[in-house]
Parts: C-alpha cells; sequence; structure tokens
C-alpha cells in the first residue's frame, strides 16, 4: 500500500535509516508502556508477511494490526477473504506509523484516520504543486 505519505521527518521530527523503519520495544504485549529502546530494521520490499509476521516484525499486537485493517487504517495485500492478510514492505510501515500515532502520541483511531487523510491530502497538493512549477 503506498499512502503517499510525507517522510517521517517531517511528521514525527526524526529520519528513518535508509531502508528501514523505528520499531519501539515496549514493557508489555498487553499494554504498550513508554518506548524503552529503539530499533531500526531493515526491509525486504518483495517479501509478503503473514499477519503473525508481521506482529513480530513491527512489534504489534496481532489483533490490534486486524483492528487497523477493519477500520482501513492499513491496507493488507491480501484480504481474509482470499485465504488471510499479507503485508509488504509499505504495509509494515503503515502499521509502524499507525502504531507510533496510537501508542507514543496517544490518538485514537478516529484521530489517527483523520492524520493520515491529512498526509494524503498534503502530498496530492505537494504533487500538483510539483507539476505547476514544471510547467
Amino acid at each position: 500500500m503506498s499512502r503517499g505519505l510525507p517522510s517521517n521527518e517531517a511528521v514525527f521530527g526524526f529520519n528513518l535509516p535508509p531502508g528501514g523503519r523505528i520499531v519501539p520495544r515496549v514493557n508489555s504485549p498487553e499494554f504498550p508502556g513508554p518506548p524503552v529502546e529503539w530499533e531500526p530494521v531493515e526491509m525486504d520490499s518483495e517479501t509478503l508477511h503473514t499477519i503473525e509476521v508481521a506482529a513480530q516484525l513491527t512489534r504489534v499486537p496481532r489483533r490490534r494490526i486486524a483492528l487497523y485493517c477493519r477500520h482501513g487504517l492499513v491496507a493488507p495485500v491480501r484480504d481474509p477473504d482470499c485465504g488471510g492478510w499479507l503485508f509488504n514492505d509499505d504495509g509494515l510501515r503503515a502499521v509502524s506509523r499507525v502504531e507510533q500515532l496510537y501508542v507514543l502520541c496517544g490518538l485514537n483511531l478516529a484521530a489517527i484516520r483523520l492524520i493520515l487523510s491529512l498526509q494524503d491530502e498534503v502530498e496530492r497538493l505537494q504533487q500538483e504543486l510539483r507539476f505547476w512549477r514544471r510547467q
């Protein structure tokens, strides 16, 4: 899924390592307390991951990933009707971004949906501006 989101630096004030993402390590799987450590993780753009593997890679509980998918915050490559959710690197990035907004910023799902929508609109406007500047 390519949402056309702005860079992490623009959204969160930090940059990711090239080809990687930052995954929060939390105190407990049941309740994600404050992050205690950050770990860069390399991504492979062609690999598809099951929801279980996505949960391990992003350190986001499987049930929460399913919740994000049901609310349209994350789009898997395939849906459960076709044999299960599969996630590529864009899907994993989306899960990590939504989780950061949920855990680190304390936003609810409606606020996250609004932020993602606004980020999409900003990206669309930036593309339009680049187009008109080339004219």
